[in-house]
């Protein structure tokens, strides 16, 4: 739905004396009814969302206690980066714990309906009201309980929220900020992996393809690129009895692989020693009746030559 270019309304005519003009930082300012707390932002990459939230009264939260937080009312508020439609995503977030929500009528404005409020054994119904300003890129929606207002002043709460709310003349800089955040971080992490791979030749060893295992005697190393280009390094240090605890160099990550019916199982609560440089030693002969100890790292060049040679000389540090 689409807000009327031409709607002018005054937040004083709709909320009086209980509506609090507040800042967005980054984005602009609105005028919200004053029962809502501090504006909460959270910047995506496709889009912003400023929640105002009103919580519960000491006597009230003890009926809504429970492990998920709950709000008597909300109003959300998303701006849509340039280039994108404008989405929902107000509706989702008011919506939150809104179960059996009915759309009961739309305009031009606004689409109401109605929803039951559940969260934590609790619930109460509500009024969930969402509108879209697709030019200004600006979604709304509000939620508050039937018992605190009327369908009428659900729409009226909303509707001069959309109204008054003012952006700044470059609302879009939060985003532009994330853009040069990601292109910073994706340069470092570019450099970062150039100076592995010149570790990597210095020593003589192949150089890894993406997502292919290299192996060279008890060390592997693999060169991925998931958010960031990374080239992780394991290595097998040794092994140990069966149960015996092992003295390993506590300055890297370590894990451990035993046999479990018949097949390679890792121990403690870290998974890592599943994935792919793994397989280069998993396919080894190990001894059953022994566990062995392995050091991962993905950190920069200047620290591989010291991760090398704890993975060379680390057999007095094992309990035998």
């Amino acid at each position: 739905m689409v807000l009327a270019a031409g709607m002018q309304l005054s937040c004083g005519a709709m909320f009086g004396p209980k509506t609090t003009k507040q800042e967005i930082k980054g984005f602009g300012q609105i005028g919200v009814p004053s029962s809502l707390g501090k504006a909460s932002a959270f910047v995506r990459n496709e889009y912003a969302i400023i929640g105002f939230y009103r919580s519960f009264s000491f006597l009230e939260s003890f009926r809504w206690m429970g492990s998920s937080t709950p709000w008597r009312e909300a109003l959300i508020v998303t701006v849509t980066r340039p280039g994108r439609n404008v989405s929902r995503p107000a509706v989702h977030e008011a919506g939150e714990h809104c179960e059996d929500i009915r759309w009961l009528s739309a305009s031009e404005t606004v689409r109401v309906g109605e929803c039951m409020y559940r969260v934590n054994a609790s619930e109460r119904k509500s009024w969930l009201v969402a509108a879209d300003d697709p030019q200004r890129r600006v979604s709304m929606a509000y939620r508050a309980f039937q018992q605190d207002v009327s369908r009428e002043k659900a729409v009226e709460i909303l509707t001069a929220a959309m109204t008054s709310y003012q952006p700044l003349p470059n609302q879009d800089a939060p985003f532009q900020a994330i853009d040069d955040a990601e292109r910073k971080e994706e340069q470092a992490g570019l450099k970062a992996e150039a100076e592995v791979l010149a570790w990597i030749e210095k020593k003589g060893w192949p150089r890894p393809e993406l997502q292919k295992t290299v192996v060279v005697g008890d060390l592997a190393y693999v060169r991925w690129h998931r958010a960031q280009p990374e080239i992780d390094f394991v290595c097998l240090v040794g092994s140990t009895p069966l149960g015996a605890e092992p003295k390993l160099d506590p300055r890297f990550d370590g894990g451990t692989l035993r046999q479990y019916q018949g097949e390679w199982k890792n121990l403690g609560l870290e998974d890592w020693y599943n994935y792919t440089p793994m397989d280069a030693f998993k396919e080894r002969a190990f001894d059953p009746a022994r566990q062995y100890h392995f050091y991962r790292t993905s950190t920069g060049a200047e620290y591989l030559d010291e991760f090398v040679a704890a993975c060379e000389a680390p057999k007095q540090m094992l309990q035998r």
